[in-house]
């Protein structure tokens, strides 16, 4: 106050007094920021604050660097030099309106009227901006958040301020394109099944839906994928003049590409069997030179194929790398293997295959059984990585070999899943078995 009195004493002008008060004030706020934590402005604010407005100012200062942030410290800031300006400025204004009015109690209600005006217009004005700038952005995530409740999880969040809501804000934003990605992986993801499903669908139909009615015979078969599509083939080929070809497959590798190589083997050897008719080996060897064009190096596919004549009962049969064939014999009720040299096809373009390939015959009589089947039952596994084992599937078949075809397929299966327990199905199932009666 000696300070504001000396001014004013030099200049005798209020404007230039109020001036001068300013650029106190602007002082004391510059002190009062929360980041001036030096002690030179901690005592620079306690004896600024007790010269111009008490222990009021004194008390704001503190405050501000009790609650720092960007909101305390602005309203803060404020307070104290509305509080510097009053305390600078007050005797000048009722000094003034006393020269006005002549007379002190006017010019102190007076001011203390235009005082409590400004003040009430003061506090209205940080009441709004301090409201504003705290619910505005919260009304604006608010917004944002019914609109991506809506599906619109591409729409981002324009909430931004310095304090817990911005945090919001860019949580918020996180979590929706965290929405946006998980909801295109579940598109592809289903657009993947929807694929799949598609291929389960056409090696369904490529596989035979019923057996054929064989006069004297009884045809049955299984099949069952480790995944939505596999390499396994099988199928029952009309040959004509009362003979049957009986095929059995396995494709090196599961999944589109096994399946894919599965529709190339069957569409050639149904092209290339009718032609050969008893000649299982050369009907073999004509699908190896077509096919192993067309699959890619290091895929391979083991076959068993089998010419049945209906009115002999002479089987004649080759293999490509594959499993042997079991036949029961009713009249021991004991099985027997039946199987040849060869390699797979697809390993060699011609001259390997052939040279390796043989041919042999066997002769079912009535009660008889021969089965084929690929290496997923012998190799199923259990929770102890146990496979169910060749000695084991051949004993399987001699135990129910006398029962009609599909209860014997139904038993093999049934003992294949005893063994397997809770663990995963490893490869693919697929079994065909003949019997005459």
């Amino acid at each position: 106050r000696l300070v504001l009195g000396a001014v004013f004493d030099r200049v005798g002008q209020v404007p230039v007094t109020t001036g001068v008060m300013a650029l106190f004030a602007i002082g004391g706020t510059i002190l009062a920021q929360p980041s001036n934590n030096t002690p030179l402005a901690i005592a620079g604010c306690v004896v600024l604050g007790l010269a111009a407005g008490g222990w009021g100012v004194v008390i704001a200062c503190l405050a501000a660097r009790l609650f720092p942030g960007a909101i305390f410290g602005s309203v803060y800031g404020t307070l104290i030099s509305i509080s510097v300006l009053a305390a600078a400025i007050g005797p000048l204004l009722v000094g003034w309106l006393h020269d006005i009015t002549g007379s002190y109690a006017s010019a102190f209600w007076t001011g203390a009227g235009v005082a409590i005006l400004l003040a009430i217009a003061v506090v209205l004005g940080i009441a709004h901006w301090l409201a504003s700038s705290i619910t505005r952005p919260v009304e604006i995530l608010l917004r944002d958040m019914q609109v991506v409740a809506k599906g619109e999880l591409s729409h981002r969040t324009s909430a931004s301020s310095n304090d817990e809501v911005g945090l919001l804000a860019n949580a918020f934003n996180r979590m929706t394109e965290s929405l946006e990605d998980a909801q295109a992986a579940v598109i592809e993801q289903e657009k993947a099944a929807y694929e799949l499903s598609l291929a389960r669908e056409v090696q369904q139909q490529l596989l035979p839906a019923q057996p054929p009615l064989i006069t004297g015979w009884q045809c049955h078969s299984f099949y069952q994928g480790a995944k939505a599509v596999s390499g396994d083939y099988f199928d029952f080929i009309p040959l004509g003049k009362g003979l049957w070809g009986f095929i059995i497959a396995d494709v090196s590798g599961k999944g589109i590409p096994g399946s894919m190589v599965m529709a190339i083997t069957r569409t050639v050897i149904r092209l290339v069997a009718p032609g050969q008719g008893l000649k299982a080996d050369e009907t073999l060897k004509l699908t190896n030179r077509l096919i192993a064009k067309q699959i890619k190096r290091g895929m391979f596919v083991t076959a068993m194929y089998a010419v049945l004549d209906e009115s002999t009962g002479i089987i004649t049969y080759a293999s490509a790398g594959h499993n042997p064939m079991v036949i029961y014999r009713a009249a021991t009720r004991t099985t027997e293997l039946a199987t040849t040299k060869g390699i797979a096809l697809g390993f060699n373009e011609g001259p390997i295959f052939d040279r390796t390939i043989q041919v042999a015959q066997t002769q079912l009589n009535r009660g008889d059984v021969m089965v084929q089947y690929t290496d997923g039952f012998p190799e199923a596994m259990n929770d102890s990585n146990e496979e169910f084992g060749d000695e084991n599937f051949y004993q399987l078949i001699a135990a129910n070999g006398h029962l009609e075809p599909a209860a014997l397929v139904d038993s093999v299966v049934s003992g294949i899943a005893a063994h397997r327990g809770d663990a995963e199905q490893s490869d693919d199932l697929t079994i065909l078995t003949v019997k005459r009666t």
